[in-house]
């Protein structure tokens, strides 16, 4: 697998997903970009299942590596929406 043919691959699912979810494919290759570099084993499989392995590993920003913006427009980390989902799953006051 060269440089180009795993570039190519990002735009390619992050375009048919993006598509498919009406969400943009810029973001979504970042986020693809994001888990990729948190879990790097997962790469092969991303390469030869393309959409199938974004949908089995259920990739989401908490799993990634990267800040992202949330929807108030705040910057965060994977680790505190991590945080966040768990306080908000055991009913738990947000933490500042």
């Amino acid at each position: 697998m060269s440089d180009r043919d795993a570039i190519f691959r990002i735009a390619q699912v992050a375009e048919a997903i993006g598509k498919q979810a009406g969400v943009g494919a810029s973001e979504t290759a970042g986020l693809i970009i994001s888990v990729l570099y948190e879990h790097p084993d997962w790469i092969e499989q991303f390469m030869r299942d393309g959409t199938g392995a974004f949908i089995e590993r259920g990739y989401s920003a908490e799993y990634g590596a990267l800040t992202f913006h949330r929807i108030d427009g705040t910057v965060t980390t994977p680790a505190q929406l991590r945080i966040a989902r768990a306080d908000h799953a055991f009913g738990r006051k947000p933490r500042p």
